[in-house]
């Protein structure tokens, strides 16, 4: 019995070790409402890891519809400290799947600002989606702000 104690002991210890030394931080904002019979949810993600951030945009519907995307789409840092912004993506277009119930793209291994001097900065990931249907549209804006620490 006490082999089986030492070992989920260990086996704890080694997992915890790996949680505390992977920090990765990721959080999603998200708005639900529908365009005709269909059900969505237009939702942006910032995912963190200690050198870069990777944002995403994502719209899902129950069912599949006529056109689903976003019609724009910015990715930007913010430092406090200077007031000022660095755009890291801006789509100059919308971009969009047909006939179906989900979209997704992501902007990857976004380096952080330097300079701010403050200890912080703020990430945005921010635009409009797209949701239509042959008699119907519905265009959320969706937001999703986080800091990094460092």
């Amino acid at each position: 019995m006490k082999t089986k104690q030492k070992s989920l002991a260990l086996a704890v210890v080694l997992i915890l070790s790996l949680l505390l030394t992977t920090v990765a931080y990721a959080g999603t904002t998200s708005v639900s409402g529908g365009v005709g019979d269909a059900n969505c949810t237009a939702s942006k993600t910032i995912t963190q890891s200690s050198s870069y951030w990777t944002a995403y945009v994502r719209s899902q519907c129950d069912l599949g519809i006529g056109v689903i995307g976003y019609t724009s789409w910015t990715v930007r840092q913010y430092c406090p400290m200077s007031g000022s912004y660095t755009v890291r993506f801006q789509s100059s277009v919308g971009d969009v799947n047909t006939n179906t119930n989900t979209f997704q793209r992501a902007i990857s291994n976004i380096q952080y600002a330097t300079g701010c001097g403050n200890g912080y900065i703020r990430l945005h990931d921010m635009g409009r989606h797209d949701f239509k249907t042959i008699l119907n549209i519905w265009r959320p804006s969706v937001t999703r702000n986080e800091m990094h620490v460092y």
